[in-house]
């Protein structure tokens, strides 16, 4: 669809691996830097942050969605897990930030797509996504045990 990119962000086991590329139009998104969440262990909140960049001849918007089996929610891995939780109780969030940018403030991560940022003429502009995750005492997160979710930002 003209105009419309796509990029995936990969979570997994608190560290944020990112994949994608940008392409040359009116309107492109781009991978900056990857994120760890930390302390990732019931109890805590684990947070990071990590980058996007984005370049546009006008008006735009960034969504956030989830359409993987945790719709939201990191997912357990299938090796050394057993015992393990399947996925985390709570929802991973994301606040995209930058100076220029509306940010839509934090917002939770699910099966549909939700705006996260706007904004308009941008000639390389570096944009923070700050996750977090709370993560409930009562959750059982095994040692070795990893978690992932794939979150796809589209700028439109």
């Amino acid at each position: 669809m003209p105009g419309r990119h796509r990029l995936a962000v990969v979570l997994v086991a608190g560290a944020v691996l990112l994949a994608g590329a940008a392409r040359a139009s009116a309107l492109s998104l781009g991978v900056g830097t990857g994120a760890t969440l930390s302390p990732f262990r019931p109890g805590q909140t684990a947070t990071g942050s990590g980058s996007l960049t984005i370049v546009s001849l006008g008006a735009w918007t960034l969504t956030a969605e989830d359409d993987g089996p945790g719709a939201g929610h990191m997912v357990k891995g299938a090796a050394g897990c057993t015992g393990s939780s399947a996925q985390t109780t709570n929802q991973l969030t994301v606040a995209v930030t930058a100076l220029g940018v509306t940010s839509a403030g934090a917002k939770a991560i699910g099966a549909t797509p939700v705006q996260v940022a706007s904004g308009g003429l941008t000639a390389g502009l570096l944009m923070t996504t700050a996750y977090s995750l709370v993560i409930p005492s009562a959750q059982t997160l095994l040692t070795g045990c990893a978690y992932s979710e794939t979150v796809t930002y589209t700028a439109q």
